[in-house]
Formats: C-alpha cells, sequence, structure tokens
C-alpha cells in the first residue's frame, strides 16, 4: 500500500510559523515527504524565496484551483493546524463526493479562545478523524463535554524542539561562560497581547542600567511596545528584532544571559524549549503550559508577581557566568528527556500510519 501524502493546512505561510517549521519541514527532511500546503491566504512576496521548494495551493490564488488540488488529493491525510484554514477545507471536503482523513491539533488553551474559534473548533473536530493537543495543559483546558464527546479521537501529544537544528548551528560555536558586560535578557514572542510586553517593559524598567533586553517577534501591537519604550526612555537598552532566521534567533540565544517570557498563555512554548536547547538559565510567567514544563525540572523558574520576577532575574544576574551555564546545561537535559520533535513525531506516526493501515 502506498504511503499517504501528508498536506499541511494553515491560514498562511510564514518563516515562524511552528506548523510549517516543526511539522511539515522537519518531516520533509527526516522522512523524505513531499511537503504540500493549503493556505487562505497566498505567499508573501519576500517570504517566495524562503519556501521555493514547497507546493502551496492558495484559496484566495483560485477557488477552482484549491478544490481541484483537493479532488485530485482525496483519500490522503489533511493535517488542520488552525481553526479558520480547517473550517475553510472541512466544509469543501464534506461535500465533495471523496474521502479524507482529517487530523485537527489544538494548539493552544480552551479559555483563550473567543466564542467564536471556540465554535469552529467544534465544527471541525466533528468532522475530524483525530484530535490531537500541542500540550498536556491545552488538553486538560478543554471542558468536560469536549473530551467525552470526542474521547475515542482526542491525544494530547507535547511539542517540541528540534534539537538536532539547534546543534547543527551550535557546533561551530563554543556554548561557554558568558563574558557579557552587561546582563542580557532576551525574550522571543510575536508582539501581541498574548505575549504581555507590557509587564516585561514594566519589570526591566525597574531594572538597573547594567541590564540589556532584546525582543525577538514582529507583530499587531509594534507601535504599542516601542511607544511604551520609548515613554519609559528605555530605547537605548531594548532592542525589538522583527523577524529573523532561526539560524539568527540561536544566535542571539547563546550571546544573552537570561530567557525572559510573561506570556498570559501558550499552547507549547517553542521559544522557551529553544532557549532551554541553547542552555540558556530561563524565568518565566506561571501559566499552565510554562509549569508543565517546570514539572520535568528540579529549578524553580515560575514567577507571578512583577517583584518576584525582578528577584529571581536579579539572583541569576548575581550568579557567576559558570553557575547560570549549570542552569543552562539542566535546562537542555529536560528538553533533550521530554521536548524534541523525534518523540513528538513518533507519536504523529502512529496517527498516520493508522491511516495508512498499518
Amino acid at each position: 500500500m502506498l504511503k499517504k501524502k501528508i498536506i499541511t493546512v494553515v491560514n498562511a505561510v510564514s518563516p515562524t510559523s511552528m506548523p510549517i517549521n516543526e511539522f511539515l519541514l522537519y518531516r520533509r527532511k527526516n522522512f523524505g515527504e513531499e511537503g504540500s500546503v493549503l493556505t487562505i491566504s497566498p505567499l508573501k512576496e519576500n517570504h517566495k524565496n524562503i519556501f521555493k521548494d514547497l507546493k502551496i495551493t492558495s484559496f484566495k490564488n483560485g477557488i477552482l484551483s484549491f478544490i481541484k488540488y483537493l479532488w485530485g488529493n482525496s483519500n490522503q491525510i489533511l493535517h488542520l493546524h488552525q481553526p479558520k484554514s480547517a473550517l475553510l477545507v472541512v466544509l469543501i471536503t464534506i461535500i465533495l463526493p471523496k474521502r479524507f482523513f482529517r487530523v485537527v491539533t489544538i494548539h493552544n488553551n480552551f479559555e483563550k479562545f473567543k466564542m467564536i474559534t471556540r465554535l469552529l473548533v467544534l465544527f471541525n473536530s466533528l468532522f475530524a478523524t483525530s484530535i490531537t493537543f500541542v500540550s498536556h495543559s491545552s488538553y486538560n483546558s478543554f471542558p468536560k463535554f469536549f473530551k467525552f464527546l470526542f474521547k475515542n479521537k482526542c491525544k494530547p501529544i507535547t511539542n517540541g524542539v528540534d534539537v538536532s537544528r539547534v546543534d547543527v548551528f551550535l557546533k561551530d560555536k563554543i556554548v561557554a561562560e558568558k563574558t557579557n558586560e552587561s546582563i542580557e535578557l532576551i525574550y522571543i514572542g510575536k508582539l501581541h497581547k498574548q505575549k504581555n510586553h507590557d509587564k516585561l517593559i514594566n519589570i526591566f524598567s525597574k531594572l538597573p542600567k547594567t541590564y540589556r533586553l532584546t525582543i525577538v517577534g514582529e507583530g499587531e501591537d509594534r507601535k504599542k511596545v516601542t511607544d511604551k519604550i520609548n515613554r519609559l526612555n528605555l530605547n537605548d537598552r531594548i532592542t525589538i528584532t522583527g523577524i529573523v532566521p532561526r539560524e539568527q534567533v540561536y544566535d542571539l540565544l547563546i550571546k544573552s544571559d537570561i530567557f525572559v517570557s510573561t506570556a498570559l498563555w501558550e499552547g507549547m512554548p517553542i521559544g522557551v524549549l529553544e532557549a532551554m536547547s541553547c542552555y540558556l538559565p530561563v524565568i518565566l510567567s506561571k501559566i499552565p503550559a510554562h509549569v508543565e514544563i517546570q514539572n520535568e525540572s528540579d529549578i524553580n523558574f515560575i514567577c507571578d508577581s512583577i517583584d518576584e520576577f525582578i528577584s529571581k532575574i536579579q539572583d541569576y544576574a548575581n550568579f557567576s557566568s559558570k553557575e547560570r551555564l549549570d542552569l543552562g546545561i539542566k535546562n537542555r537535559k529536560v528538553v533533550e528527556d521530554n521536548f524534541i520533535l523525534s518523540i513528538m513525531h513518533k507519536q504523529y506516526d502512529l496517527i498516520y500510519n493508522k491511516f495508512n493501515g498499518n
């Protein structure tokens, strides 16, 4: 029996997309899979060179060609990652006289979804062959009725990081004790209220002038974040990089001293896991996904109030660079044991192989 194609369905393709990087590109590199994508929005002009080898079919580039693609790929696996694009594909495929296997992956916690998104997730799940959650905290956040209704479909599969990709970058680098003159803090996350940059900047504003902060990301709150930085006269100590290639992210991480996340919610934060993979100590907000990582560690890195963050940051800053590296080594071990993509994809293979008759 021929192995079924896995078609990734997302709203749009971007360099920071978790479904593209941790699913499609990882499986293409490690399993030799083709890597086809269905989207609502077409690929942005400045991303075309990055994804020139991907076959991308966009709804907005032609409805008939989109439907024709689905018709020609019946009996394949549609991996649906985002509620809007999932709804589009579900609506089309349920009226086509063809068979499709639909895997719905839920990337966030139920209480953080707007009501319309909850309804979309429920509708898409009705027609899913399998439903996965990117963390146990995401699975646990869903109401009992949902898990009862779809009990034979639901499975939490913890997200992971591609440590091999990190190590390819690190092989020519020396992960050693830092000799920075200032204390370099770093945060990876889109500029969106979810990531709670407002709290991060409030924390940073109370730290001595020997501290610097790099924010890696871009988003709709860019002006709001930069206005606050300027208002507090912190623009000479805070840098916003925008979207940068992953290898540059790793470079920024290994040059930093401490990773800090003030996020209000997460499914399973890849940026945190990448920081830990790069041997950084981390300080994280008290949310279920962060606590899920904490539960696999003997280091207490969870904080809640601004004062707790400031205290923990200054504690780590007062450590010797060797002590901070020792924390980073422990963090790396936590990732290797619990949060790597090879473990995650073994679990997904069990689902995909059921559709292949294995």
